[in-house]
């Protein structure tokens, strides 16, 4: 147990800070721990041309949730009112179940708070009703509209936690914006 100490910890002092987190990742693993989960984030904001999204690679979750919450929303929605057709999105992909969560940032909101939108490609079965009649089923993709700032983010934390049939529930049931609740998972 000593030994597997000194290794890691002269691991740690050789490596790079990029390489110590693979490191301490790898050493957690060969213990039994479950490796650190990394999202890719990549986000465009309103003076950059679609093609130039800045890629912030592999990040952890908590670094994620950073991210989004160290970032000027305020401001980016006055940028993108003087810029009219700009807009500002973050999107965090999970490499691993090949699922991402595209968030906009709606600059026209009727009610000058900031308000979100949720696009994803997290397939969910929708029941239409045709004429009251028969009904049709079909797969969709969750999405939210007009989402303020509190609800973005605990969608957010709920793709980040893995919890997608809470997202999924939340969009079956009418599309409502209510939180999810961040203990469900």
């Amino acid at each position: 147990n000593n030994l597997k100490y000194n290794m890691f910890n002269i691991c740690s002092q050789i490596i790079s800070l990029k390489n110590k987190t693979e490191c301490y990742d790898n050493f957690a693993y060969k213990k039994g721990a479950r490796p650190m989960k990394k999202y890719e984030l990549e986000i465009s904001y309103p003076h950059q041309e679609e093609d130039e999204a800045e890629q912030l690679g592999s990040l952890s979750a908590e670094e994620i949730l950073s991210t989004f919450k160290s970032i000027n929303w305020q401001q980016l929605r006055i940028l993108q009112l003087q810029m009219q057709a700009a807009i500002t999105t973050f999107t965090v992909t999970d490499s691993d179940a090949e699922q991402s969560i595209q968030i906009t940032l709606n600059e026209l909101a009727p009610s000058g708070q900031l308000e979100f939108r949720l696009e994803s490609d997290i397939e969910v079965e929708a029941q239409h009703k045709i004429l009251g009649l028969f009904s049709l089923k079909n797969k969709d993709y969750v999405s939210f509209r007009n989402l303020t700032m509190s609800q973005v983010q605990q969608y957010l934390m709920a793709f980040l936690n893995e919890d997608l049939d809470s997202l999924k529930t939340q969009y079956q049931s009418g599309h409502s914006v209510s939180p999810i609740s961040a203990a469900s998972k």
